[in-house]
């Protein structure tokens, strides 16, 4: 009983992990490997006879496996057997080839608009250098400009100080005089008793 017992256990778990993995192999999506034409047939053995095929490439859904044998549907619906010896999980070369084509394809495009763009960015770098260069030779005239206007405005602030200075002396030397003029005067007419000198 207890040897009966070990076995149905023994049963029940075979069964349920054949179960377990029957049902994640239902997910999964592989490929017809390199240059083949793979029979589909009614079912999983070598002497039943192959009523389409399957061609390099073409993507297939796993339904079922048995030793040797995978149950696969097609895109178009086609439902059967193949071995599992021509099919792989990762897409064969050909079709990696034409992926890495259209990748190629693809970055050189972007590599073409990378490099339209770099030139349109060249074109507007030279441009802005060319203002730059303009903004400062037209910075460099101010500047001087404005040395020549400030250097003709203390130019003329000096002589009009030296003007005016002149024209205080030449007053000052006036007044200076015309007050001696009057105390010489003065002190003539004291000293006569107050004639008048002509």
């Amino acid at each position: 009983m207890y040897y009966f017992g070990q076995k149905i256990i023994a049963l029940i778990l075979v069964t349920s992990g054949l179960f377990m993995f029957s049902s994640a192999t239902l997910a999964k999506s592989v490929y017809v490997g390199d240059n083949l034409r793979v029979g589909v047939r009614e079912a999983p053995s070598s002497h039943a006879a192959p009523f389409n095929v399957v061609l390099t490439g073409m993507k297939l859904k796993v339904l079922e496996e048995q030793p040797g044998f995978l149950k696969i549907e097609t895109s178009k619906g086609i439902t059967g057997w193949v071995k599992d010896i021509y099919i792989t999980n990762t897409p064969p070369a050909m079709l990696q080839l034409e992926t890495l084509k259209q990748e190629l394809q693809n970055n050189r495009s972007s590599m073409q608009d990378l490099e339209d763009t770099a030139k349109v960015l060249e074109m507007s770098n030279r441009g802005l250098l060319a203002e730059i260069d303009a903004l400062k030779q037209e910075r460099t005239r101010l500047q001087l400009d404005k040395a020549r206007s400030d250097y003709l405005l203390t130019e003329d602030s000096n002589s009009q100080i030296w003007w005016w200075l002149s024209l205080g002396i030449v007053l000052l030397a006036a007044a200076s005089f015309s007050s001696g003029m009057i105390w010489y005067r003065q002190q003539t007419m004291k000293r006569l008793g107050g004639l008048r000198v002509l």
